[in-house]
């Protein structure tokens, strides 16, 4: 790290959540050199994944903004650069902007994120037709709304769903195109797919699935939508959100070796030293298939943007990668997906679906470890899930118990979490006698929720979702060994038993001011896709939730897991 005693040139390309997360972290690490933000909006760098919410009125264009404070960059020293990078040369450490020309670095950060894919349908180009990928593009949408609007919108994927609960929140009369069998296909299976679809359709979205847009023509002052089978819709405004991909063109040519996105290592470096990915535009470390992706997520290019500023101010850093996850609340239903959620050759799945109720849920095994999910309606799992799956927590004897129900997956993570935590502190221990070792480990396993409490001759059944106190843990041997002390502490949901890890891996936010959940989140840089689980005075926030619940001076927010880095 002697390069630190020098002043840098840092250069970020993007300013989105990687470019402003790594740019802040830059100035943490590096508080002399010099931070150079390339934006190539004109607006005040916001939140994409927020767009919907300012189509519904629930928010202004103010608090889409990923910093709320105008002076926050000046206060920084960080120089945000209206422009568009065209060219880069990574032989002179160069790159060229559209306006400004050509501007050196030492360090430079590509975080330019995503551009929507614009499918091959003939007419798709003209007039009254969005993406709503851009704040210009939301606020031309919001111009054309009105209770009496025929709006059409074209996919159904995780972005189409965002936009979907905004445009049906309007009062407009919608209809969903998708040329898929099921809704959000890329994070759900079949029967979750269409789960969702029966819900949207419930609540007066019309949702047609396995079908083709072949055009789009001009009729009077409508749109004509022209599908495969041969019948037309009639729209007033056209939504296309058919995917995004990320946003290397302006790299051909330049070395930089791209494959879906910018190759990184685990620092987030190119095969180019110091040029940095992070976010959408990068493909980089997968935390559970060892192997590189993109994985299109607002939490991970967080993720990224810190640990690609570690990188680029000489830190010493293994970047374990990031996990594929997805929280999507489509009208109300909460659905999710994570990991290895398809499952994978040779490994275990269950799966249980309450059609009724819409809930769905499918877990998938490697021997007793958790390596992908999908729930639908099960909110209070979502934290549990993603804990277990981080983690990589052997499961031991619960696993075949979640194969029979795997909604016991709450009760599953407390109990073999107090039992490894048992076992674990007993490995430590400086205890040489290999038969005491075994009868604890051997007793713990097979009745992973009960503990012989110190004193006592009889064993007694631990309270899910209770917080424990200090107990001493008898050695189940000889009385005249000395005791080990074990100190369990769950943090639970009132009535959901979802614990935390332990006291400093909890994130707490106390509240100064009245607002509401979702605020103080963003005011932390927690988005709400996040996949945190969020308690308020201890009670459970559905993200759905967060922007109703006001909060006054002196509650508390927890959030689980903290965000990363932070």
């Amino acid at each position: 790290m002697e390069f630190l005693n020098n002043k840098m040139q840092y250069l970020i390309a993007g300013a989105g959540p990687s470019g402003v997360t790594a740019a802040e972290a830059l100035r943490k690490h590096d508080p002399t050199s010099s931070i150079t933000i390339i934006d190539g909006e004109e607006e005040t760098p916001y939140g994409r994944m927020a767009l919907p919410y300012f189509l519904t009125g629930q928010i202004s264009e103010k608090a889409l903004r990923l910093r709320k404070k105008k002076n926050h960059f000046d206060k920084l020293h960080i120089e945000c650069l209206k422009d568009r990078v065209e060219e880069i040369s990574p032989k002179q450490n160069i790159i060229t902007l559209n306006d400004t020309g050509q501007l050196s670095f030492d360090r430079l950060l590509l975080a330019t994120g995503s551009i929507p894919i614009n499918p091959p349908i003939p007419g798709v180009s003209g007039s009254n037709i969005h993406h709503c990928w851009t704040l210009d593009d939301a606020r031309k949408i919001l111009k054309g709304l009105g209770q009496s609007t025929e709006v059409v919108l074209i996919g159904a994927g995780f972005i189409g769903c965002i936009i979907m609960e905004a445009l049906s929140l309007s009062g407009a009369k919608l209809t969903v195109l998708e040329i898929e069998n099921r809704m959000v296909p890329r994070m759900m299976d079949k029967a979750a797919g269409d789960l969702i679809k029966k819900w949207c359709l419930g609540r007066g979205v019309s949702v047609l699935t396995s079908t083709r847009v072949i055009g789009i023509e001009d009729y009077k002052n409508k749109k004509t939508v022209i599908l495969e089978n041969g019948k037309t819709i009639q729209a007033d405004i056209i939504v296309v959100a058919t995917g995004v991909k990320p946003n290397t063109s302006f790299l051909e040519g330049s070395s930089i070796k791209v494959d879906h996105g910018v190759i990184v290592n685990n620092k987030l470096e190119s095969n180019i030293q110091n040029i940095y990915a992070a976010g959408d535009v990068a493909q980089g470390p997968d935390f559970l298939t060892s192997g590189w992706s993109v994985h299109a997520v607002q939490p991970t290019g967080v993720e990224h943007g810190r640990v690609a500023a570690l990188g680029m101010t000489g830190q010493e850093i293994n970047y374990r990668g990031s996990l594929n996850m997805n929280v999507l609340d489509t009208l109300g239903l909460v659905s999710c997906s994570f990991g290895l959620w398809e499952g994978i050759e040779g490994g275990q799945q269950v799966k249980r679906l309450d059609e009724e109720n819409f809930r769905y849920t499918v877990l998938n095994f490697d021997e007793d470890r958790l390596i992908g999910a999908l729930l639908v309606g099960r909110t209070e799992n979502i934290g549990v899930v993603r804990g277990l799956i981080q983690t990589s927590l052997r499961l031991g004897p619960w696993k075949d118990r979640l194969m029979v129900d795997p909604n016991e997956i709450v009760a599953a993570y407390i109990e073999s979490t107090t039992a490894y935590s048992h076992i674990h502190m007993f490995r430590k221990s400086r205890r040489k006698n290999a038969a005491i070792r075994e009868n604890l480990e051997d007793s713990l396993q097979k009745s992973p929720d009960k503990i012989r409490v110190s004193g006592s001759n009889k064993e007694e059944k631990v309270p899910i979702g209770e917080k424990i106190k200090s107990l001493d843990i008898d050695e189940l041997g000889d009385p005249n060994i000395e005791k080990i002390k074990i100190r369990l502490k769950l943090y639970a949901m009132l009535s959901k038993y979802l614990p935390n890890y332990a006291e400093k891996n909890e994130a707490v936010l106390k509240i100064a001011v009245k607002t509401n959940v979702q605020s103080i989140l963003e005011a932390y840089n927690v988005p709400n896709e996040y996949c945190h689980l969020v308690l308020v005075n201890g009670h459970y926030a559905a993200p759905s939730e967060r922007r109703k619940i006001i909060l006054k001076e002196g509650d508390v927010v927890a959030v689980w897991p903290p965000v990363a880095g932070g």
